[in-house]
């Protein structure tokens, strides 16, 4: 049988070589057929390589040698064979290889590579090579969307101005377009939709990107159901370019940028407080303005928002902090104290918590002093540590001074992720406003006043003032 197969074959082969004009016809007739099989195409390759290979392509299964091999020759020349040859690829996740073949793809005519081949220039921030691809696809709402974010994230409105009427024809495209003009996009210098006569704490979020403006909406709709939150009130966040925030921290430092530049903003901003979100750079607060990496969950979001409202880190701060070396009451879940006493217990205990926020809530038997050698020393011992006390907390250290804190356990003031202690919730609703940080204004004086800008600063100390009570 398989005598009679080859010389089948062979006979086929050779009439099919003589006419020339019929010959790739019947190679597919035969190979219907099962007269021939791939295998006996030798001949063909010799005679026509390119047909060969298409031949080749057309009867293998995907995926194996013969298919790879044709569809690599063939990818040369044929837009479509070297699309499902980067999709092969992909699925293989050989990135580099796939990405090689949509660029053939997509120079042979095939539209279809035109969308992962931008995505991929996106994600690499190859920015113009991605806008060039999607500016070829504009009748596409993909590629009116990543010239959008790409426009955004680097400032050129002008990319967004032209195609602004295509965006607007389908459905899509105009909530695109009214989420735009949401975060103030193109007229970023409207004030900011507060109620002046609201009684909350107000905080204007800025973004410079449309991924990280969606991200800071979702921040403010977590945090808006806790117990932090309801503090807060929270205008619509607003762009503003990469280029106007000058930051010069490295990716692993505090969050640190030139806050003069919000001296162009005066008058459109009647927020209390600002918060920044940046692509890289550790969380923090300086005065009245939050910084946020763009990847912080809503656990850092309340964390810095509790150090708006009074609250003090309970692991160490840097040794030069101004908070460690006052005995002056300033937060509400950290007093720093001399450490050592001399002198009669009720006495001390008496003057102690004089300066104590949480004294009212430490009962008269539990001790906050403790016996030694020269005399007493500040601290609740740990067999109360199920009450109200003076607990050591590491915020600050010093020989002759302890910071210490009204509960013995962690709280959301050590790690992010923490609820706010019961004890916390009643502390601030007794006194939101004790030992709020100063309004943003106050950064921005400060600033100017470094630039030598001394009137302009002047200006944002008066506009503080209405914060005031």
């Amino acid at each position: 049988m398989m005598k009679k197969v080859s010389l089948v074959a062979c006979l086929v082969i050779g009439l099919v070589t003589i006419c020339v004009f019929f010959y790739l016809p019947l190679i597919h007739w035969a190979l219907d057929r099962q007269l021939i099989s791939t295998e006996n195409l030798s001949v063909l390759a010799k005679l026509d390589k390119k047909n060969y290979y298409l031949t080749q392509y057309h009867y293998s299964e995907i995926g194996d040698d013969n298919w790879r091999k044709s569809s690599r020759y063939l990818s040369e020349y044929d837009g479509d064979v070297a699309y499902s040859l980067a999709n092969y690829y992909r699925s293989l996740k050989k990135v580099d290889h796939a990405i090689f073949r949509y660029q053939q793809a997509f120079e042979l005519g095939n539209l279809n590579a035109a969308q992962p081949l931008a995505n991929y220039y996106l994600k690499q921030k190859q920015w113009s090579k991605s806008l060039a691809i999607a500016k070829t696809q504009t009748q596409h709402f993909w590629a009116q969307a990543l010239i959008v974010n790409i426009a955004i994230s680097q400032g050129s409105l002008s990319e967004i101005t032209s195609i602004k009427n295509q965006i607007q024809q389908t459905e899509q495209g105009r909530a695109l377009f009214s989420t735009l003009q949401k975060y103030q996009v193109f007229k970023p210098k409207l004030p900011s939709n507060i109620d002046s006569k609201s009684d909350c704490l107000s905080l204007q979020l800025f973004a410079t990107t449309l991924n990280d403006l969606n991200h800071a909406s979702d921040l403010i709709s977590q945090i808006s159901k806790t117990d932090v939150g309801q503090y807060f009130c929270f205008p619509t966040p607003r762009y503003i370019t990469q280029s106007e925030l000058v930051c010069q921290h490295a990716a692993d430092q505090a969050i640190t940028c030139n806050e003069a530049i919000w001296h162009q903003y005066i008058g459109s901003i009647n927020s209390q407080y600002l918060g920044v979100l940046v692509p890289k750079g550790g969380a923090n607060v300086h005065s009245g303005i939050v910084y946020l990496d763009r990847n912080d969950d809503v656990d850092v979001f309340k964390h810095e928002l509790l150090h708006l409202l009074g609250f003090v880190d309970e692991y160490p701060l840097p040794k030069d902090h101004p908070f460690c070396h006052s005995t002056q009451a300033s937060s509400h879940n950290v007093v720093v104290l001399d450490k050592a006493h001399q002198g009669e217990r009720n006495q001390i205990r008496t003057k102690v918590l004089e300066n104590v926020p949480w004294a009212k809530m430490i009962k008269s038997t539990t001790p906050i002093l403790q016996k030694n050698t020269t005399g007493w020393q500040i601290g609740t011992p740990r067999e109360h540590a199920g009450e109200v006390g003076l607990f050591f907390v590491n915020t600050c250290q010093t020989d002759t001074l302890i910071s210490v804190k009204p509960i013995a356990n962690a709280t959301a003031l050590t790690y992010f992720e923490l609820p706010l202690p019961p004890e916390y919730k009643a502390l601030l609703s007794s006194s939101v406003r004790k030992y709020l940080m100063p309004s943003f204004h106050y950064n921005i004086s400060a600033a100017l006043d470094d630039k030598g800008d001394h009137i302009g600063a002047q200006t944002w100390r008066s506009e503080a003032v209405k914060f005031h009570n």
